[in-house]
């Protein structure tokens, strides 16, 4: 009953901040309330958002995505179903590695009793997991913690993702690999400069983005 409470209020902040963005529907009720979005995002049912998280303009999720804490998602990027960023990691570290060591909730099963908060230090020190801007990530795919993917970058479906991805390149498998790029070099380098998605919506030519340049396949 607690839960479903604390679920329904962060629920109900998400929705008050929705006021003062544009265009924002976010429908999952799994979603911290101390996420930080920007105008027009889209967020199903069935999504869970953990703590400390951003979600950039126009960036929109699927059902059933998972997005731990400490992620930062830029503007434009397409989130397919079932992709999963950020998944925590157990510590290889500590003498054992079961979660009773840093999971709040399983030591709240067991009963201990949080007064240094110690966890909450090895929680707050997880790497973060940042995803650029114009950026598409597959269907079934998994990002793991701590992974930097490049502006205007492709996931393929059912990847996962180990090591940070360069901008624009194209990356598939397990673990993935790059096989290519969207556009051939001085492309790349030209849409690094020019940085689209920071322009106003209504400043953006549309039209001319068909065609960004010559592509490269190889």
């Amino acid at each position: 009953m607690v839960y479903k409470v604390k679920k329904i209020v962060s629920f109900l902040i998400i929705k008050f901040h929705q006021i003062k963005r544009r265009g924002v529907k976010i429908k999952t009720f799994n979603c911290s309330k101390d996420l930080i979005f920007e105008d027009y995002v889209r967020i199903p049912k069935k999504v869970i958002i953990k703590e400390n998280c951003r979600i950039g303009k126009c960036t929109y999720l699927s059902p059933h995505d998972i997005i731990e804490s400490n992620v930062t998602i830029g503007k434009y990027c397409s989130i397919a179903p079932n992709v999963y960023i950020g998944p925590g990691e157990h510590y290889k570290s500590f003498k054992t590695t079961h979660p009773i060591l840093f999971d709040p909730a399983w030591r709240k099963i067991v009963g201990i009793n949080e007064k240094d908060n110690y966890y909450k230090k090895i929680w707050k020190s997880d790497k973060s997991t940042l995803i650029g801007n114009d950026v598409w990530i597959g269907i079934n795919s998994i990002v793991m913690r701590g992974v930097k993917i490049g502006d205007g970058a492709i996931i393929g479906a059912g990847s996962i993702v180990t090591k940070d991805v360069e901008p624009y390149s194209i990356n598939v498998d397990v673990p993935s690999k790059t096989i290519g790029y969207r556009f051939d070099k001085k492309t790349i380098v030209e849409l690094q400069k020019e940085k689209w998605w920071e322009n106003d919506l209504s400043t953006i030519d549309l039209n001319s983005m068909y065609n960004s340049g010559d592509t490269n396949e190889n």
